[in-house]
């Protein structure tokens, strides 16, 4: 709905896991290492195979306090699981030099973090599905159109009539240069977030955020926009979180959603079918 409000935007795919190569040029490792999830497997090595296949049939069966010698039994991870749908999308754009002030992007994907006690929360899962829409181009192309996704998201809030707001964040970075980094994002206004209430529980809840990247992916990645590094910037919407948050705010009973998000659902079923 939103992303095809941006002229010329073209819709990707993206696989749900990611090379280690790509997540460490995002400097994922080092900001957010507690939200990885590592994708390996058994050694090719029979003796291996076999040996842990028959501790399996002597516990019973799988059994979760049973300890496994990863080191010798697993090999490294080259793959994780993908944490953020654009990182794709820079990966695609590696060591291209794009023409004109820049091009939209948007994909859905899968995306996985691990966030330890924090998955008792209502809206912290292992495994969600996040829209993006992705800015890549020169400065002033990816700040318009960054302010231009602000100004749809709140449009749409009104248009669904949710109660929500508009605020100034930051990512929580685990890291000890975790002030740094955050007040770094928050005084630059890099990032902004879209919370809708969940009302039983008088809390909030983070459904979209707006992000201003600067020249962060395109140096990491090498994309040009002539002789320079393109900037980055995207807008990011939990579909989960989404639901969950407008559930919360108006039940089940359809007849008590605000008439246009009535519509508008009844339109998707239909085009679904």
């Amino acid at each position: 709905k939103i992303a095809k409000r941006f002229e010329g935007v073209k819709e990707e795919q993206y696989p749900a896991v990611i090379h280690s190569h790509t997540l460490n040029k995002t400097n994922h490792f080092t900001s957010f290492p507690e939200h990885i999830h590592f994708v390996t497997h058994l050694r090719e090595d029979l003796d291996v195979i076999e040996s842990f296949s028959q501790s399996i049939r002597e516990a019973g069966g799988w059994v979760h306090e049973q300890p496994l010698a990863l080191d010798n039994n697993m090999v490294k991870p080259n793959f994780m699981m993908n944490p953020s749908t654009c990182y794709h999308c820079y990966e695609g754009l590696e060591n291209e030099t794009l023409e004109g002030e820049g091009i939209v992007v948007t994909a859905i994907a899968k995306c996985h973090r691990f966030e330890s006690k924090n998955h008792s929360d209502f809206g912290r899962l292992l495994d969600f599905s996040m829209r993006e829409i992705i800015f890549v181009g020169k400065p002033d192309f990816v700040k318009e159109n960054r302010l231009k996704s602000i100004e749809y998201l709140k449009e749409l809030a009104v248009e669904w009539n949710v109660d929500s707001m508009l605020e100034i964040a930051n990512d929580p970075f685990f890291t000890n240069d975790f002030q740094v980094k955050a007040s770094f994002q928050r005084n630059q206004e890099m990032k902004y977030e879209l919370r809708l209430t969940i009302p039983h529980v008088k809390k909030s809840i983070a459904c979209s955020s707006v992000n201003f990247h600067s020249n962060t992916f395109g140096n990491a990645f090498n994309i040009k926009m002539g002789k320079r590094n393109a900037v980055t910037g995207c807008v990011g919407f939990g579909i989960e979180r989404w639901a969950f948050a407008f559930l919360a705010q108006y039940g089940l009973d359809e007849q008590a959603w605000p008439a246009s998000f009535r519509e508008q659902y009844h339109a998707w079923q239909e085009k679904a079918l």
